[in-house]
This record gives structure tokens, sequence and C-alpha cells, in this order.
């Protein structure tokens, strides 16, 4: 017998040949009536046998591929699991509904995206001299594709400058707009950090010409 229900939790980008979790089930007959094989039902190997298969003898549920396991996927994968014994009147002795929870990993750098609303679409802003302080310059708005504490960034602005020109204001949770506080030339750099256990971080770069 099989128990009605296993419930696992495992990290996403789990390699191909890791062991999800061992099933296990008991015949009470003898000699190959008691044999029992592992079979994912025909129903859940259309859905999810691009994941995961069943080691007839083990029991064993292995990632098999299709990308792995990837929480902004999928977070969960459900799946029925057979036993069947081997005897000369094969008989389906249970089965087994199986639901594998993908726990998040910060797996993704953010991603910036900088609009200096010009016409030609380049990252070079002309901004004509004497321009007041607050002079918006450029919009920029950051993504991130974890979730969670992982998918949460902040955003800060560098410059090659001594005295950075420019500064950044945030308008909503993931938006910014780079205004003109000083006058001068400038090249500048927009960091984005998530937090998360660990930290990955992505920089882009624009340049505001003076004139």
């Amino acid at each position: 017998m099989l128990p009605s229900g296993l419930r696992c939790d495992r990290d996403e980008n789990l390699p191909t040949g890791s062991t999800v979790l061992r099933l296990h089930a008991d015949d009470a007959d003898d000699g190959a009536n008691a044999v029992v094989r592992y079979y994912m039902s025909s129903a859940s190997h259309a859905a999810v046998g691009d994941l995961f298969s069943v080691d007839k003898i083990t029991g064993d549920v292995v990632v098999v591929g299709g990308g792995g396991l990837d929480f902004e996927r999928a977070s969960t994968h459900h799946f029925e699991v057979c036993a069947v014994d081997s005897g000369p009147e094969v008989v389906t002795s249970s089965h087994v509904a199986v639901v594998v929870r993908v726990t998040d990993a910060n797996d993704n750098a953010p991603v910036i995206v900088v609009n200096t609303l010009t016409t030609s679409g380049t990252l070079v802003v002309d901004v004509v001299e004497n321009a007041a302080a607050g002079t918006f310059v450029g919009h920029v708005t950051v993504r991130d594709d974890d979730s969670g504490s992982n998918g949460r960034t902040s955003c800060s602005l560098t410059s090659q400058s001594v005295d950075n020109p420019l500064r950044l204001e945030q308008v909503f949770d993931t938006e910014y707009q780079v205004r003109i506080a000083l006058c001068t030339t400038v090249h500048v750099f927009i960091h984005a950090l998530i937090y998360g256990v660990s930290y990955l971080l992505y920089c882009s770069g624009f340049t505001a010409l003076f004139y």
C-alpha cells in the first residue's frame, strides 16, 4: 500500500538526476506476487514527464530535465504514481498523489531599463546649459523575476564626476527618475541590487551631455 498523498519541498535548479523523493509500497503476497513496480500514471506522464520520472524498481522520483525545476515557471507540480504487483494477474495495488512544491532561489539578476524619452532612443541625452535643477533627464525601471525578498531591489546612481550633477529620485517601488542637480557633463552608472540570501548586481549606464 502507498500513502494517499505525499508532499515535499525542493529547491529550484535542482540538478538533473536528483531524487525528489522515494516511494515504497508493501505487498502481503509471496514471491512474484509481492514484487512491486512503480509507474507514473499516463495523464501525469503527459503533464510532467518532461520534468520527472519514476524508477519502476526503487520508486525514486527523479528530476530528468526539461530545464529543471524553475519556480518562475511553475511553483507546484502535481502528479500520480501507481504501485503494481508482478503476479500473473497484475493488480494495481494502490496509487499516490504527489505534490512537489518548488522553493524560490535568488537566481535572477535585476534588469535595469533606461528610457531617455528621446526620439533617437539612444542612451545619450542632450541637456541645455544652465538647465534648472530638477530638470528631467531619464526614466529608470528595475525588474527582478524572483519572488519575495529575493525579488526586492534597491537602486542607486554613481558618476565619474567628483561632483555628481544628477540625482536619482524614486517615484514608485521599481521606478525612478534621473534629474539634474548640477550642471556639467557626466557619464552615469545605475546599479540595482536585489535582496535575499545572496546578492546579484546589475549595472546600466548612459551619458548626459550638457551644452
